[in-house]
């Protein structure tokens, strides 16, 4: 017996459901607000009784959460978890695949050409040629990145450290040496 055609459209395994909920926006809802922390590339979580509409929103730190308990509606919102890996030698694809399959937005900076051989796009990472302290000033690192240096090469690793340490978050910095 094959699933309903609604459950294929979602994926959704044999009886399985999807729940919509509608929320009718007013002043109450507090977009603005909400997009404005957005903005700030702040992650923050949305709190939505259903039954009152009294909404509050809290930092967040972790991300894309979706509850639904029939009452409270809990969802998160706001930039997602990036990385920036300095080097491409070996250790980069490694720490690649992991992190993308933690759901970071991966970039490896690389500006040496030699390293680009067997660069594949389909990894979900992103590539960027440029020196590292100006990956991380074109970037915008935030409270949601972190900085790994795997060259072993203090002209690239401690250019692109130093500039990642005048951010103004100070996000999570690990360095492979």
């Amino acid at each position: 017996m094959d699933a309903p055609p609604e459950a294929q459209r979602f994926g959704l395994p044999r009886g399985g459901t999807v729940q919509v909920v509608l929320e009718p926006l007013s002043e109450q809802s507090r977009v603005r607000e909400l997009w404005g922390e957005i903005e700030r590339h702040n992650r923050v979580q949305r709190r939505l009784d259903m039954n009152t509409g009294a909404m509050c929103l809290e930092p967040a730190w972790e991300g894309g959460h979706v509850t639904f308990d029939g009452v409270t509606l809990i969802t998160t919102h706001g930039p997602g978890l990036r990385l920036l890996i300095i080097g491409g030698g070996q250790l980069w694809r490694y720490l690649a695949s992991m992190a993308v399959m933690l759901g970071y937005q991966v970039t490896v900076c690389e500006p040496r050409s030699e390293y680009h051989e067997g660069w594949n796009e389909a990894s979900g990472v992103t590539l960027s040629t440029l020196m590292p302290d100006d990956v991380v000033l074109a970037i915008n690192l935030d409270r949601n990145s972190a900085v790994v240096a795997v060259t072993h090469d203090p002209k690239l690793d401690d250019l692109a450290l130093m500039e990642a340490l005048r951010t103004p978050d100070r996000m999570r910095l690990m360095v492979a040496r």
